[in-house]
C-alpha cells in the first residue's frame, strides 16, 4: 500500500485525472442510489407498512383517480368493509392565533383512527380518541414536532394548552415524534380529527358528494390485496345502489387499492430506473477510460515489472501490486464521490422539491455508504484487472531480454 501510494504521488497528473474521472461516475451512482434507497427501499416509519394501501375511487373507463373520495363513501366503507380498516384525511389551512404572531398553517384533517391505523404513537400526550371525531366534541389537535419546536419552543407542558384555529379554541392533546412524516399527505403542521369539516364547503355540501378526502387503509391480517379489491368491487355496487342521490354514486365507478409506496412514488419509479441505467453506463465508460490509462501506465512500467519478476516476484505478487494501485485510486475516488453525491442530493432536494414526495429525506445513510464502498471496490477491481491480466499474458522475461538487446545495440553503435 505504501509503495502504491508513492507511485501514485509520483504521477500526480495521472492520479488526478483518474480520481476525478472515477469520482464523477461513482458520485452520480451514489446520488441516484440515495434517491432509490429513500423512495423505494427504506421502509415507511409505520407499523407493518407492507399492509398499508391507499384507496381511490376511479372511473372504470378513464381510470382517473386521486383524492376525490367523499365523506359519505368513507362512512360506508368504515361500516361495511371486512378486509380493510379504513382511515381518511385531507389537506386544509387554518389561521393560528394566540401563540405569538398570527400565521396561516397547513393542516391535515384526519379521522380519529388515523394514527392508530398507522401504528404511530405521539412523543408527548396522546393520539385521537373516537370521541374526538364527533361534531359535538370539543376541538382538539396534535402538533407536528417541527411546529412544537419552532412555535412553542419545545415546551413539554404544551399538552393541555388551548390554541385558536380560525378563532375556534382547540386543545393540544399530543405532539408527534421528530422526523415522522406522512408523504402521502404532504406538509402538515398540525392535525385535527374534524375530518367532516372543510374550509371551502359546508358540512351539508360535503354530504352531497364533494370529493375532498384521501383514503388510507390497512389490510386485515391474513387478507390479500386481491381479496380486498374483490370486496371493494362489491361495496362499490352496493354504495351506488344505496345512495342514488349522492353525487359520486355514479354507475361504472370502482374503488381500487394500491400499495402505499406505489401511491407515494407514482411515476418516479420509471424515472429512477432510467436515471439508474444512465449513471450505470456513465460508470462503465469511466471504468473503461481509467482502465485504458492504467494499461498505458503499466506498459510503460513493463521493464520495472520484468526486473521484479527476475528478482523473484511471483506473477500473483505483480498482479496484486497493480490491483492495489487501482483499488487505492478507486478508494480516493469513492471518498470524493460521496462528497459529490452529498452535494448532488442537496441540489436535488432544492431544485426538484415539487416532484419529490414531501417528508422523505434524501440523505447519505448507512445503506448508501455501503453501496458507495461496494461500487468503489468493484470499480477498483474492474479498472485494475484488465491491465493486470494483459501483462500477465505477456512474457516479462522476453521484455527484459529485448530491453537488454536494445541497450547492447546502442552501445555498439556508439
Amino acid at each position: 500500500m505504501r509503495f502504491a501510494f508513492r507511485m501514485l504521488r509520483r504521477n500526480l497528473g495521472f492520479t488526478a485525472v483518474a480520481v476525478l474521472t472515477l469520482a464523477l461516475a461513482i458520485g452520480a451512482n451514489v446520488a441516484i442510489f440515495s434517491v432509490t434507497s429513500a423512495l423505494l427501499l427504506r421502509p415507511f416509519p409505520y407499523a407493518h407498512p407492507e399492509q398499508l394501501v391507499s384507496i381511490t375511487n376511479r372511473d372504470a373507463q378513464s381510470q382517473d383517480g386521486g383524492n376525490n373520495n367523499t365523506l359519505v363513501r368513507y362512512e360506508f366503507l368504515r361500516d361495511h368493509a371486512h378486509t380493510l380498516a379504513v382511515a381518511a384525511w385531507t389537506n386544509d389551512a387554518m389561521a393560528l392565533t394566540g401563540s405569538g404572531e398570527p400565521a396561516q398553517l397547513p393542516i391535515a384533517r384526519v379521522t380519529p383512527n388515523f394514527f392508530s391505523l398507522l401504528g404511530v404513537q405521539p412523543a408527548l400526550g396522546r393520539a385521537f380518541a373516537d370521541a374526538d371525531g364527533r361534531p359535538e366534541s370539543r376541538p382538539v389537535v396534535v402538533l407536528s414536532n417541527a411546529l412544537w419546536r419552532t412555535r412553542f419552543n419545545s415546551n413539554p407542558d404544551v399538552v393541555g394548552t388551548t390554541i385558536d384555529l380560525d378563532g375556534t379554541p382547540s386543545v393540544v392533546v399530543g405532539v408527534l415524534p421528530a422526523r415522522l412524516a406522512f408523504p402521502f399527505i404532504g406538509k402538515a403542521d398540525l392535525f385535527t380529527p374534524r375530518y367532516f369539516e372543510f374550509s371551502l364547503f359546508s358540512t351539508a355540501r360535503l354530504r352531497q358528494g364533494v370529493g375532498y378526502l384521501g383514503y388510507i387503509a390497512r389490510l386485515v391480517p391474513g387478507t390479500t390485496r386481491a381479496q380486498a379489491d374483490a370486496e371493494l368491487a362489491v361495496l362499490s355496487k352496493q354504495y351506488i345502489r344505496l345512495n342514488p342521490d349522492v353525487h359520486d354514486a355514479i354507475a361504472g365507478t370502482v374503488m381500487i387499492s394500491t400499495p402505499l409506496r406505489d401511491s407515494v412514488v407514482g411515476d418516479l419509479r420509471t424515472k429512477i430506473a432510467i436515471l439508474t441505467a444512465a449513471v450505470t453506463l456513465l460508470l462503465l465508460i469511466g471504468c473503461a477510460n481509467v482502465a485504458s490509462l492504467l494499461l498505458s501506465r503499466a506498459l510503460a512500467r513493463k521493464r520495472e515489472l520484468a526486473v521484479r519478476a527476475a528478482l523473484g516476484a511471483s506473477r500473483g505478487a505483480l498482479l496484486r501490486l497493480l490491483l492495489i494501485e487501482s483499488l487505492l485510486l478507486a478508494g480516493c475516488a469513492g471518498a470524493l464521490g460521496i462528497l459529490l453525491a452529498w452535494a448532488a442530493d442537496r441540489s436535488l432536494a432544492a431544485w426538484a422539491a415539487a416532484q419529490l414526495p414531501t417528508g422523505i429525506p434524501i440523505e447519505i445513510d448507512g445503506r448508501v455508504l455501503l453501496f458507495a464502498l461496494l461500487v468503489s471496490a468493484w470499480t477498483g477491481i474492474v479498472t485494475g484487472l484488465f491491465p493486470a491480466l494483459h501483462l500477465a499474458g505477456s512474457s516479462l522475461n522476453t521484455a527484459l531480454r529485448e530491453e537488454g538487446r536494445g541497450l547492447s545495440g546502442a552501445s555498439v553503435a556508439a
